[in-house]
């Protein structure tokens, strides 16, 4: 039995850590239980009503208040947290449970040995998100998608908004403009654009498509300014994770700098995805790929002074 027992960061990233967890339940047996992810359980048709977010699904309905799903994610993180912390508590804990702490690794086989064997005699207690197990990712897809379904509400939220963007519309081009987070972010291996310079990239496209008539539907974490986009056809998505992140599923090319976020849009959707890896990039359709859930997926580019804050970063105490 593994737990995901704290978030890995936003949604996009616990989404991530699901579907491998969720990849490595179906090969294995292995029941999956997600506590960190109850705060969105309600967002997503697997997890609607489930106590802790398990997989596969027990089938039994419920009516499980949101207050006591998070409630209870909070006190199993606080008890990882604490085994973490202070190795005198492991001795007053059961045998039966164990401590993995995947922030300590580079990178961890889902089916390596380490992890599998402690999960077929205890009960693991997990915490951070490079447990990595591409390949079924890429062959359950089907199966993970279905479970991570966004909940209706969310899904008539995204068609109407995705319907405007496309009215009168060849080709509908989602774009994640992720400023919030960045825009005072130590991290160099993340890439900071204003709104005017997506535009400039956005511009690029009537080139590729120059018999098209092109919508844009921008997606943000940071308020937008439509003017910052003049010339454009925009229009902005629906305003919430779930609703942004599921309507750039829904589009038929993504354009985003790297991002776990755009993607799980893509990967979900089955959408080419063209990645900002430069300012003043350039539209490229030979560069745009449908994109899974790889560890990889940004390391290729970073320098050598990146890859060594990364590294300090995963091995840092908690």
């Amino acid at each position: 039995m593994l737990i995901i027992s704290r978030k890995p960061g936003r949604l996009a990233n616990m989404l991530w850590i699901l579907a491998h967890t969720m990849a490595l339940s179906i090969d294995t047996g292995q029941r999956i239980y997600a506590p960190a992810f109850c705060s969105y359980a309600d967002d997503f048709e697997g997890t609607y009503n489930s106590l802790i977010c398990e997989y596969p699904p027990t089938g039994r309905p419920r009516i499980v208040p949101r207050s006591i799903r998070v409630f209870m994610s909070s006190v199993v993180s606080i008890v990882t947290r604490i085994i973490y912390r202070y190795p005198s508590v492991r001795r007053i804990v059961p045998s039966k449970i164990s401590t993995f702490n995947v922030r300590r690794h580079k990178l961890v086989d889902a089916l390596g040995d380490e992890l599998t064997s402690l999960c077929r005699r205890q009960i693991v207690l997990t915490d951070g998100w490079r447990i990595n197990h591409a390949d079924g990712v890429e062959r359950h897809r089907d199966l993970i998608c279905r479970y991570l379904t966004p909940a209706k509400r969310h899904r008539d939220a995204i068609n109407s908004v995705v319907e405007q963007a496309r009215d009168g519309a060849d080709l509908l081009i989602g774009v994640h403009v992720r400023q919030g987070d960045l825009r005072h972010s130590p991290h160099r291996s993340y890439i900071f654009l204003e709104s005017s310079e997506y535009a400039m990239t956005m511009v690029s496209v009537g080139s590729e498509f120059p018999d098209k008539k092109i919508s844009f539907l921008v997606c943000s974490d940071d308020e937008q300014n439509i003017s910052d986009y003049a010339g454009l056809r925009v229009t902005l998505g629906p305003g919430s994770d779930v609703g942004d992140l599921y309507a750039l599923a829904a589009c038929d090319r993504i354009i985003a700098t790297p991002s776990t976020f755009a993607i799980w849009a893509s990967y979900w959707g089955k959408v080419p995805l063209f990645t900002i890896r430069e300012k003043e990039a350039k539209f490229s359709e030979d560069k745009c790929e449908v994109s899974f859930p790889s560890y990889y997926w940004n390391e290729s580019t970073w320098s050598d002074a990146d890859k060594e804050e990364f590294g300090r970063r995963l091995t840092m105490p908690l």
